[in-house]
């Protein structure tokens, strides 16, 4: 039995071959449908990828803008003691400078020899003039 192509009957080597083609043929049928399948499918996970990459920058961004705030806020704060600091550095600076006028007068007074007494008076008691009940 021969397979009829046109009018010609093909040789059995032939028909094998013919079903070679024939297999061949399906089957880059079957693979073209699946290459098909798996470029939609990378659609799919290009779209995918597309939204998780806009959620992470949109993530990022926000984390950023409150890092920022944060940096602000931290910095407002360190000028605000740095400003209390020196203040207080300055006061402490004053009065070194007060302390050291009156260390400079001590030392002169003790290398003159003055000495520094002071007298407090004290009222004296008047005498008691009468008779005491001692009940």
């Amino acid at each position: 039995m021969g397979v009829m192509k046109g009018r010609k009957k093909l040789p059995a080597a032939s028909r094998g071959t013919w079903r070679l083609v024939w297999r061949i043929q399906s089957n880059f049928g079957m693979l073209g449908e699946r290459v098909g399948d798996l470029d939609s499918h990378c659609d799919g996970l290009e779209t995918e990828d597309a939204e998780i990459y806009s959620g992470i920058k949109d993530a990022l961004s926000g984390l950023e803008a409150d890092l920022r705030h944060e940096i602000e806020s931290i910095s407002s704060e360190i000028a605000k003691i740095r400003d209390l600091f020196q203040k207080e550095l300055t006061n402490v600076l004053l009065r070194v400078d007060e302390m050291c006028g009156d260390l400079a007068l001590c030392n002169r007074a003790v290398a003159t020899g003055v000495t520094i007494t002071t007298t407090i008076e004290v009222p004296k008691l008047k005498t008691f003039i009468g008779t005491r009940n001692t009940r």
